[in-house]
């Protein structure tokens, strides 16, 4: 909470020292605003849903606010374009908060409600923000699920030659440049954040993957459903190190591996299959995801005041 006043003071703070509570607009996007007050919200967001953003000094807490609400402005634009309702469902949002509930150990919709007002946010913040997100994830499925290629035959193929399957913990980074040049300096600076702070504060700085926001984590993934390049740099890494920036769709991933285990294959090929298959599908999604975001924010006009 010092981090978050002190960054209130810096933001209304006039020349003459005077605190003022005037709401400016500090960017715009195409015909979105964003003000003083949306940028003081997404920082008590962010730093109450992702704790490596308290390691980070104030600008660059702010800077990755800014950012933050910029993605956010670019995806309602992109959703209006495409629904007529930017609503969800009642209940597939309750299902949603459900699961943040458990997250904070919490036993109710009232207390996340408490909890979120004792943090200065409000609900009806927290819903838009998810609704979004749900949203965007929607629009991508429906435009890009065709394209999506599983082998579903290969992958059963794979898990009836194995008596046990491999799995990895993984955390990603992901990012693009433009040149090999900017490659070099980039993974130099990302390199740096990781030995100075850790994994987790490089991939909420850097990485432009939705699990940004929970400091890169993936989760326990089958190594079946890599892809022969992923594997091939995977192969030597130890537990706790990191490859070098791999070139996959929509920019460069830098992969780390938290753990590995080998699991005894007792679910039915038919569920593991379904499992792999699942991995494999919302990885080639959040992909295009990626590539489409940077499509149509070149054809946005972003302006900082």
């Amino acid at each position: 909470m010092r981090i978050v006043f002190f960054i209130l003071l810096c933001l209304f703070t006039s020349s003459n020292s005077v605190v003022s509570y005037e709401n400016k607009i500090l960017i715009k996007v195409n015909n979105e605003i964003i003000t003083t007050i949306d940028l003081l919200n997404e920082i008590q967001y962010l730093t109450l849903f992702n704790q490596n953003y308290k390691k980070f000094n104030e600008e660059q807490i702010i800077t990755l606010s800014k950012n933050s609400l910029i993605r956010e402005k670019i995806k309602k634009i992109e959703l209006k374009k495409n629904f007529k309702n930017i609503n969800i469902n009642e209940d597939y949002l309750n299902n949603i908060i459900n699961d943040y509930i458990k997250k904070f150990n919490l036993n109710s919709f009232q207390e996340f409600n408490e909890y979120l007002k004792k943090n200065n946010l409000k609900f009806d913040t927290f819903k838009k923000k998810i609704s979004i997100e749900i949203l965007w994830n929607r629009l991508i499925y429906e435009k890009f699920n065709r394209s999506v290629k599983i082998d579903e035959q290969k992958i059963k193929d794979e898990i009836l030659s194995k008596k046990k399957k491999q799995e990895l913990l993984l955390s990603e980074i992901l990012f693009n440049v433009e040149n090999k040049e900017n490659l070099k300096i980039k993974n130099k600076k990302i390199v740096n954040v990781i030995s100075q702070k850790n994994f987790e504060a490089a991939a909420s700085l850097f990485s432009i993957a939705d699990t940004s926001k929970n400091g890169g984590k993936i989760g326990w993934i089958s190594v079946s459903a890599l892809n022969k390049e992923i594997i091939n740099n995977l192969q030597p890494i130890k537990i706790g190190k990191i490859t070098q920036p791999i070139t996959v769709p929509g920019g460069f991933l830098i992969l780390k591996i938290n753990d590995k285990r080998e699991v005894e294959n007792k679910d039915s090929v038919q569920n593991q299959v379904k499992l792999i298959t699942n991995q494999m599908i919302n990885k080639q999604l959040n992909q295009h995801s990626i590539i489409y975001f940077n499509k149509i924010k070149k054809n946005i006009t972003i302006n900082e005041f």
